[in-house]
């Protein structure tokens, strides 16, 4: 397969910003109800995926991460998703195209760069690794790390951010992992050889990784309420804070881990 060439886009205005999220939401829509049985003659999603127009122009949102913004490169993510979810047999297509590669190449960054992201990054994992070749691009790029490390962070709670993870992502996020390691078979002890329990064993290394920031979060805060912040004044407010923080630190990893 020939791959389409990838432009990045320059810096788009907010009104460019919110026609291209409706009109990737429109298409979203239009594609699921093409895929039910009350429309009679529609053409599926993965038909007009597979056209080099609209594949070029998915991969160049996908590329322009910073000259557009989170919310559109989730909408495309999400649109992408929805056909997988209609017509799996595009899967192949989507790794093949460098759809797949640019997506997960975003939500393997340290971390992902929006609440946006975050919240349709579970769904869309699940989609792009529901072949052979998705869980191998999926644990090449492994995501992981990056998904738990939005639950322990401080840009995404109170009282240091605005961008709050909504109430239930933290629940979605281990719900959508549960889901997608039965999938693969990834239960029990078996050698880890097996890309399901690689599977395993990368979700549970950044689970481990995650619980151990946690911990060493705790210390940390502990001795900034009782050492030197006090010394300086302001301490009490400053680990009022803190502990604040990491309280939603460890609910956000409670519902994720009870999945």
């Amino acid at each position: 397969m020939v791959l389409p060439t990838r432009h990045v886009l320059a810096p788009a205005s907010a009104s460019v910003k919110t026609l291209l999220y409706c009109l990737l939401t429109l298409l979203s829509i239009v594609f699921q109800s093409a895929g039910s049985a009350h429309i009679q003659g529609a053409t599926e999603g993965s038909t007009y995926l597979r056209s080099p127009t609209l594949t070029s122009t998915l991969l160049d949102i996908l590329s322009s991460l910073s000259a557009l913004n989170a919310a559109v490169f989730s909408r495309a993510s999400g649109l992408i998703a929805d056909i997988i979810g209609s017509d799996p047999s595009i899967i192949s297509y989507v790794h093949g195209s460098g759809l797949a590669q640019a997506i997960l190449s975003i939500l393997s960054a340290p971390l992902p760069p929006s609440c946006e992201v975050i919240c349709e990054a579970p769904a869309i994992l699940c989609a792009l690794s529901i072949s052979s070749q998705g869980l191998s691009a999926l644990l090449r790029h492994n995501p992981f790390p990056s998904l738990f490390a939005c639950l322990v962070h401080p840009a995404y709670v109170l009282p240091h951010s605005r961008a709050v993870l909504p109430p239930a992502t933290p629940e979605a996020i281990g719900q959508r992992l549960e889901d997608l390691l039965q999938h693969h078979g990834s239960g029990g002890g078996g050698p880890s050889t097996t890309p399901g329990q690689r599977l395993r064993d990368a979700v549970l290394n950044a689970a481990v990784h995650s619980l151990n920031r946690l911990v060493l979060s705790d210390l940390f805060y502990a001795g900034v309420g009782e050492g030197k912040g006090r010394e300086e004044g302001g301490g009490e407010v400053e680990a009022s804070l803190e502990r604040r923080r990491y309280f939603q630190y460890v609910g956000n990893a409670a519902y994720a881990l009870a999945r």
